[in-house]
């Protein structure tokens, strides 16, 4: 599948992020390749599953 982003190599901060964007960071911040160094994600190219919810914490638990 291609992702397509707005391709920013580099972001000036404080940084305010489209409605329909997401900004991404990698767990590995040093050397991660995210946001920082692609720019932002259209909302509509991510796909996933909860399984698990852990914020708010009077709601965590599964999500089955």
């Amino acid at each position: 599948t291609n992702v397509t982003t707005e391709g920013r190599q580099y972001l000036d901060y404080p940084v305010t992020v489209p409605e329909d964007q997401v900004f991404v960071l990698g767990d590995h911040r040093e050397v991660s390749r995210d946001s920082r160094s692609f720019g932002f994600v259209n909302i509509q190219n991510i796909e996933g599953k909860v399984i698990l919810r852990i914020f708010p914490f009077s709601k965590f638990g599964g999500m089955y």
